[in-house]
């Protein structure tokens, strides 16, 4: 199954890449380093509050930059699963909602120049 799905993967990154240019790539390192980093912290230790606290808050003006924005919210999504506090969520919702308006910030930025 992880065969089929590295093939699948790859073929995505192809097309992306073939359509977006250096952006989708550029898009894909983001939010991959961020799973990264967030995996290799959760590993070594908890997850500290403030930690989260930072990544989640710094997403909410992160998005302005749009790899950035992917970026912090990989990281803060992936801190917020890991996380068991009990704000968890909201910093999970704060993730999701910066990572959606960094893509259509992307987007429009994409339109303009069309």
């Amino acid at each position: 199954m992880k065969n089929v799905l590295g093939i699948l993967a790859f073929i995505v990154t192809f097309i992306l890449f073939r359509y977006l240019g250096l952006v989708g790539l550029l898009f894909l390192g983001a939010y991959y380093l961020g799973d990264w980093i967030t995996k290799w912290y959760c590993k070594r230790k908890t997850v500290n509050e403030k930690v989260l606290s930072l990544v989640s808050w710094s997403n909410v003006v992160s998005w302005l930059l749009p790899p950035i924005g992917v970026f912090t919210a990989s990281m803060a999504y992936g801190f917020s699963v890991n996380s068991k506090s009990e704000s968890s969520k909201k910093y999970r919702n704060l993730a999701i909602i910066g990572a959606v308006l960094s893509i259509v910030n992307a987007a429009i930025g994409i339109l303009q120049r069309l």
